[in-house]
Parts: structure tokens; C-alpha cells; sequence
């Protein structure tokens, strides 16, 4: 019994589950996903090393709700601007080399994916995942006063395919700052490098590695 099947059978389908991945999915499958309203959260980084491919055109031409996540700290450096890049890659080569479309998904379409998507996933699409009157004033500012970066003739376009995570300067969750020109100002950064390495050689040395 494949795993949709399998959670159908259990009446785990519905808006309540987060389906992580969700790859190399049957076209029955996806209707089933879409028609009981599964939030669907690819990992592409961790997808394509391990998983397969995901077929995330065909699942939004199908109604269904996909957001972006990064699979945990392990072996991932949780940056979503690097995950909105390795799919749009790896959509280009399973959808848009067999039809010649360079585009076959949209850098706009990627950016909704890892913010309204995925606020929608996480069941919090009413609260966030956009800047919206009455919605969580959760912002990132970027800064785009960098070689690879500027100019830029399209701002989305250079979103998903020149930005990543370190050009983040400064983030705001629910209106309150938390890090300023790339300073984080609700803990003792240098501290808690200092304890987690420290946990870490204990951890080794306890796995006797």
C-alpha cells in the first residue's frame, strides 16, 4: 500500500496534515491530496538527495497547497532562498526541457510558495505569509547594495535566483525587531555558538567517534 492509501485508509487526510516532500506522487495521488486539502511542504534540497523530484506544478495545477521548508538543521544550512533555487533547477529539467519552457515555473510562483504557501501550510494563511493590513508584521529587509545583487531590473527575479539567507540585514516577527544590520538583538549569538560547539565535542566524545 503506497503512504497516501495508507493514511487515507486511517482517515489521516485533510487540512490538519503536513505531508513533508511528497514525491514521486501518481496523478491519483495528487487529485486525492488536492481533494482533501493536504498541505503539501517540499524540501528540495533534501528531496533531490535522497527523495526524487517533486512534482510541484502538477500539484498546484491541481488546487493543492505547497509551501517550502528546508528539512531540519542536518546536513542543511535552512535557507529558503537557496531551497526556492534548487527547485526551480530541478523543475526546469523535469517540466521545461521536455516542453522547451525555460519558465516552467515562475520566480514569482517559487516566492509564493515560500511565504503565502507556506503560511497556508502551517495553518496560520489568515495570520501571515504576507504584508497585509491586520496580518503578523513578520518582514525581512535585504540587502540589495551588493555586486551580485545590484542592478537589478526585476526584483522578484533576483529574489529567487541571486539572494540568499546572508544578504538578510535586518528581521522583524509579529512587529518586534529582532536582528539589525545583521546583529541579533534577543540573545547572546557569540554565547550560544561557544555552547553548542562545546555540547557538540561532548556529544562525539560520548558516541565515542
Amino acid at each position: 500500500m503506497r503512504p497516501v492509501d495508507y493514511l487515507d485508509s486511517l482517515n489521516l487526510l485533510g487540512p490538519n496534515l503536513i505531508a513533508a516532500h511528497s514525491v514521486l506522487m501518481t496523478d491519483s495521488e495528487i487529485s486525492r491530496i488536492s481533494e482533501t486539502q493536504v498541505n503539501v511542504v517540499h524540501c528540495p534540497r533534501s528531496n533531490l538527495s535522497s527523495h526524487g523530484i517533486p512534482r510541484t506544478p502538477t500539484l498546484l495545477e491541481a488546487g493543492a497547497t505547497v509551501g517550502l521548508g528546508t528539512d531540519g538543521a542536518s546536513g542543511h544550512n535552512m535557507d529558503l532562498f537557496q531551497e526556492m533555487k534548487i527547485l526551480r533547477s530541478a523543475i526546469r529539467v523535469s517540466y521545461g526541457l521536455s516542453l522547451f519552457d525555460p519558465v516552467s515555473m515562475t520566480a514569482k510562483s517559487l516566492l509564493k510558495l515560500a511565504t503565502k504557501g507556506g503560511a497556508k501550510a502551517l495553518m496560520i494563511g489568515s495570520e501571515g505569509g504576507e504584508l497585509a493590513e491586520g496580518k503578523l508584521a513578520d518582514i525581512i529587509l535585504i540587502d540589495l547594495d551588493k555586486p551580485h545583487i545590484s542592478p537589478s531590473l526585476n526584483y522578484i527575479n533576483t529574489l529567487v535566483d541571486n539572494v540568499s539567507g546572508l544578504d538578510v540585514s535586518d528581521s522583524i516577527v509579529d512587529g518586534k525587531l529582532l536582528m539589525k544590520d545583521r546583529e541579533v538583538l534577543v540573545f547572546d549569538e557569540q554565547e550560544i555558538l561557544y555552547e553548542a560547539k562545546r555540547h557538540a565535542n561532548s556529544v562525539k566524545k560520548r558516541a565515542g567517534i
